[in-house]
């Protein structure tokens, strides 16, 4: 009990003190060592690397050592029954998290539970760097490498850009930039649904404010019927671009959510789900040759969920987005495809099955080495360097100058995730590991004894410093 009373004090604490006590937190890194030596170039530590670098975000000696111990096959299981993400003092009593995590995270005031629309309060520059600040600080030290790999990538798969001002339906004085409404989104979209079934996940993405806002469909209402999410929710978010759908069902799909909006009212919570029956199109609607009929208008939205969740089409387009994220554009094979396919048919898309079925693929062990985007270079040196970083300042720099800041691709396809993309683009990359390798990033300091441990033997004519510039912006290090 005198535990469990001072951890709620820490974390009462924390979240007092807000967010400048990030620098003074507790370290927020695990333990780094491995206990017994690691066989370098065995097979099990090539499979071990490939697994961390694929489904977490890159190796650190310790959690190689893990992956040998478990086996790859324990380690995943292990990985996918990954605690619930829970903020607020009450996280301080879990054993999930290193305590110093923890207090970073939950000193973020844009991660607070409830955190919304007042956000408003804060400048959109401190929202936006505190939500890059916990993408970073979660994917560098939490030990659920794989949970934070499904984020990073259901993010993605759901993208919203930050920058886009909102016009509210009724008063243009609460216009705002879709920043203020993202964490509600991480808090009930994608980080509770991460690992759980497609399902879910895609019927708690139509209720997201900031995904409605995204894609206009606070102006899709009867007799002004605006398509734009509903044609995205088709291309991107579920069947794939022209792949089983038609004008038609574009159509049907918009007048189904029509009247679902952004509560604008005073006296109301002001950036919440609004279901407005006064401006949707009522009548029967057809969406992929079914019917909806006899359905309550509020609950259209539910069956056009049901309806493209459970579509073969689906099934096929989120396997092959999935296989793309952990074997590259080379390491796609219709072979996985089809059997990947079948697992998430089966499982009603229980998205915990149909990664585990990638990962322990021979197709994903077979597939050749993937080009890293910014945010897994980034973040692989900061786990391979045991480095302590508060998340801010030069970091969130070095991100945006290499190309991929958080929340802020303009397209809703998401960020691209192939070596074209971010290939040509590789000073920033070389800018990043001199300021990393020389200690000149402001709120990040690397560990000297890990930098020993990864530079090894290599360069040994250089210094330090430089020996760990040059592996960082070795072309080895670019891929995973």
């Amino acid at each position: 009990m005198k535990t469990t009373r001072r951890a709620m004090l820490v974390g009462s604490t924390a979240l007092a003190v807000g967010c400048q006590s990030i620098r003074s937190a507790p370290d927020p890194r695990q333990s780094y060592f491995p206990a017994t030596p690691i066989t370098t170039g065995s097979n099990e530590t090539k499979r071990a690397l490939k697994i961390l670098n694929r489904a977490g975000f890159g190796p650190t000696p310790a959690s190689v050592a893990d992956v040998i111990s478990f086996g790859v096959d324990g380690w995943i299981d292990r990985q996918l029954t990954a605690p619930p993400d829970v903020l607020g003092p009450l996280s301080y009593v879990s054993p999930a998290e290193s305590i110093g995590l923890l207090w970073r995270i939950n000193a973020l005031e844009c991660l607070r539970p409830g955190a919304g629309y007042e956000l408003r309060d804060q400048s959109q520059k401190r929202v936006l760097s505190e939500l890059t600040a916990a993408s970073i600080l979660r994917a560098s030290y939490s030990q659920w490498q794989l949970r934070e790999r499904m984020c990073q990538f259901w993010t993605n798969h759901f993208s919203i850009y930050a920058r886009k001002v909102v016009t509210a339906p009724t008063r243009k004085t609460l216009d705002a930039e879709l920043l203020y409404l993202l964490s509600a989104d991480q808090h009930t979209v994608i980080r509770p649904n991460a690992l759980g079934t497609f399902q879910a996940l895609l019927s708690a993405s139509t209720q997201s404010p900031a995904m409605l806002g995204f894609l206009d469909n606070q102006l899709n209402k009867r007799g002004n019927v605006n398509e734009n999410y509903a044609r995205e929710l088709l291309e991107l978010h579920t069947l794939g671009v022209k792949n089983g759908y038609s004008q038609s069902d574009v159509k049907n799909v918009a007048n189904a959510l029509s009247g679902w909006t952004i509560e604008d009212r005073l006296l109301r919570r002001v950036g919440s789900l609004k279901f407005d029956i006064t401006k949707h199109l009522m009548g029967t609607k057809v969406v992929l040759g079914t019917q909806l009929t006899d359905i309550e208008p509020k609950q259209e939205r539910s069956a056009i969920v049901n309806l493209l969740a459970a579509h073969p089409s689906t099934a096929r387009f989120i396997s092959i987005k999935l296989i793309r994220q952990f074997c590259g554009l080379e390491g796609v094979t219709e072979r996985l495809i089809e059997s990947t396919q079948k697992i998430f048919i089966s499982t009603d898309g229980n998205i915990k099955n149909v990664v585990k079925h990638i990962l322990l693929s021979d197709d994903f062990f077979a597939s050749p080495q993937k080009f890293k985007p910014p945010f897994d270079y980034l973040t692989s040196s900061l786990r391979v360097t045991n480095a302590n970083t508060s998340g801010f300042d030069g970091i969130q720099y070095q991100l945006e100058h290499m190309g991929q800041p958080a929340h802020q691709w303009p397209m809703p396809n998401g960020y691209p995730d192939t070596e074209t993309a971010w290939s040509g683009n590789m000073l920033p990359r070389w800018q990043f590991a001199l300021a990393l390798g020389s200690n000149t990033l402001k709120g990040t300091t690397t560990d000297r004894a890990a930098t020993r441990y990864f530079v090894a033997d290599r360069f040994d004519h250089l210094s330090l410093s430089e020996r760990l510039m040059a592996c960082i912006a070795s072309p080895d290090f670019q891929w995973a």
